[in-house]
């Protein structure tokens, strides 16, 4: 067992952390344990916190250890940090064709991009970030997806299967790490979905939007984990693509993104996308629309009941 009482703060600086620790939550959430981190190690309420370097984890478990103990005590709570590393597969179950018929109506919701010639489509390369950025996304429509990194045929085919469903333009929007990898395997995917709809009269783009170079000149002094993997045989051309040296720290998780802030990046695509479509649309008469539509079908259901 890790024992805490290694990385023992004073205690203004327990009090200063767990205050920063609770904002954080409360801004960001949904968040994972990592991103709470970042956060932290970002912030300038915390001057005391640096990132982890040469292997150590000592400012990941200090903060960890916070969190945990403020989201056992009730001061944060659970649903709001994510573990997605760990799904489960419980079954939804009512105890009456009544309670079922309240639930009913939040499983509906209406195609937002039904009568457009492009949709967008949110691939990451981390499955943990699907919880993210997958309800927010859902409030415009959007369909999120993970490739975990270079993906399966099977997972890429499944993939093009949804895409060549939609009959629609797709411009995936590619969210990944910034490291060789997470710039090498959206072109794998992009080939290999390419290969797959090679029959399909739509067009499928792919534009990266998190992590990129912006946000590393924008963090690499806080937040840049390593240097690029030695033994990756992808890193050389990287290196040389970009500039970089071997020993510069660049990489730059996903995680270390304000999620908050990367939502909003996101946002305004989503709303770029469908404002060029119809100039006149508008989330909050779209979110209008929906509520009639759920409140229809509770009246259906009522009638039938009755």
């Amino acid at each position: 067992m890790t024992d805490f009482n290694v990385y023992k703060l004073t205690r203004t600086q327990d009090r200063e952390v767990k205050e920063e620790i609770i904002r954080i939550v409360q801004e960001h959430a949904p968040i994972t344990v990592r991103g709470v981190y970042y956060q932290c190690v970002l912030s300038p309420r915390l001057p005391f916190l640096s990132k982890d370097s040469a292997g150590s984890r000592r400012n990941y478990v200090l903060v960890q250890a916070r969190l945990k103990r403020l989201r056992k005590i009730g001061v944060i709570p659970w649903g709001a940090v994510i573990d997605p590393s760990r799904p489960n597969y419980a079954r939804h179950r009512w105890t009456s064709l009544e309670q079922f018929a309240l639930d009913v109506p939040s499983f509906y919701s209406h195609d937002v991009w039904a009568n457009c010639s492009i949709r967008p489509l949110v691939l990451l390369e981390k499955e943990g970030q699907i919880p993210v950025y997958e309800q927010h996304a859902a409030k415009y429509g959007v369909d999120v997806w993970a490739c975990k990194g270079y993906s399966s045929m099977s997972h890429m085919q499944a993939l093009s299967e949804h895409i060549r469903s939609l009959q629609q333009n797709v411009v995936v929007l590619v969210c990944a790490d910034w490291d060789p990898s997470g710039c090498d395997w959206p072109r794998a995917a992009e080939k290999e979905i390419e290969s797959n709809l090679w029959e399909h009269d739509r067009q499928v783009e792919f534009h990266r939007v998190l992590v990129n170079e912006t946000d590393l000149g924008a963090l690499r002094e806080s937040v840049a984990l390593r240097i690029p993997n030695p033994n990756d045989p992808r890193t050389a051309n990287w290196l040389a693509k970009y500039g970089y040296s071997k020993n510069e720290e660049i990489v730059v998780e996903m995680d270390a993104l304000a999620p908050s802030s990367a939502r909003e990046r996101m946002q305004k695509i989503y709303e770029g996308m469908r404002k060029a479509e119809d100039p006149s649309w508008d989330l909050s008469k779209d979110s209008a629309h929906l509520a009639q539509q759920r409140e229809r079908i509770i009246e259906v259901l009522s009638s039938l009941k009755s």
